[in-house]
């Protein structure tokens, strides 16, 4: 179970990626899709906000790590 959060995880991080350099044309679906899968996994809007955090938090300190200043 805990991989497959990981997996979840991984691929919503990915996702919010794409999000950022595309905007809309990214396209809601890739996150209605990662939304149902976690559901399916037994996770809850808490767990998600939870993984979005982490995303924000690992992106955030990423690109500050690279001297970005900013998402890319």
């Amino acid at each position: 179970m805990e991989t497959k959060l990981a997996n979840l995880s991984r691929r919503y991080q990915a996702a919010l990626l794409r999000h950022f350099k595309q905007g809309p044309r990214a396209g809601w679906r890739s996150a209605e899709g990662l939304g149902r899968e976690a559901l399916d996994l037994g996770r809850e809007t808490l767990d998600l906000a939870r993984i979005h955090e982490r995303t924000l938090m690992a992106l955030v300190s990423q690109s500050y790590s690279a001297g970005a200043g900013r998402i890319k």
